[in-house]
């Protein structure tokens, strides 16, 4: 965690959830993905499911450990951070 907050990439991880969650949301890309995905890799969709839902919760992980610290929020792009809660709860509302 230390390492993703000194070399600032706690931005980065951010910017993946938040694509992540945007591509989640939109059924249409999502379906041509893992479709893409089947293909490519010979997975089914529960694999393809496991792992999506691996890289959720680690990536989630990571960010909840890296806003303990003070200078994650200093060196954060707090727009994003504003626009992906926003994302996520307007979703929330919507199912």
């Amino acid at each position: 965690i230390r390492i993703l907050v000194e070399e600032a990439k706690v931005n980065l991880c951010l910017r993946m959830m938040s694509d992540y969650k945007a591509w989640c949301y939109d059924p249409v890309r999502k379906e041509q993905t893992m479709v893409d995905c089947k293909q490519a890799y010979d997975y089914s969709n529960e694999q393809i499911a496991q792992k999506l839902s691996h890289f959720e919760e680690a990536l989630g992980l990571l960010l909840w450990r890296a806003l303990v610290h003070v200078e994650t929020l200093q060196l954060m792009d707090i727009p994003l951070l504003i626009e992906y809660c926003s994302l996520v709860l307007n979703q929330c509302a919507r199912d």
